[in-house]
């Protein structure tokens, strides 16, 4: 097994390793990111991809709906953050809460947001994900 020295011999963990490969091969988004202006219909397919995550989607309310786009070859990928609040299991509505996600096209052509992280339970990673992007 691989030795890391960092002052004193320690044995390397799977989740050290991976913490090490990922750190060395990341680069943030920001050096490369600009910002986007979204039309009204990305905000709709936006909305509809968080939507379906939420216990009671009619009742969300969304603001601040933000997008940075990266060129990755024949396709710009657009990276999107906002903030939402919806109704819980109980009527009340819950705070306004982070999300991030893609914008994308599917194999058919069409535009399909893919929700990668949102929640209150989420939320330093999701500001995070979102100020990688180079969204603040």
């Amino acid at each position: 097994m691989m030795s890391v020295y960092m002052g004193k011999t320690m044995k390397a963990t799977p989740a050290l390793l991976l913490v090490v490969f990922f750190t060395a091969t990341v680069t943030p988004l920001t050096s490369q990111a600009a910002s986007v202006a979204l039309s009204e219909a990305e905000k709709k397919i936006i909305q509809s991809g968080v939507n379906e995550k939420l216990r009671d989607p009619e009742s969300s309310r969304f603001k601040e709906l933000l997008a940075s786009t990266k060129d990755k070859g024949d396709k710009p990928l657009l990276e999107v953050c906002g903030l939402v609040n919806s109704k819980n299991g109980f009527g009340g509505y819950t705070g306004f809460f982070p999300f991030y996600g893609m914008l994308a096209s599917n194999n058919k052509g069409m535009q399909v947001f893919i929700l990668m992280s949102s929640g209150k339970d989420n939320e330093a990673t999701t500001l995070h994900m979102c100020q990688e992007a180079g969204i603040k």
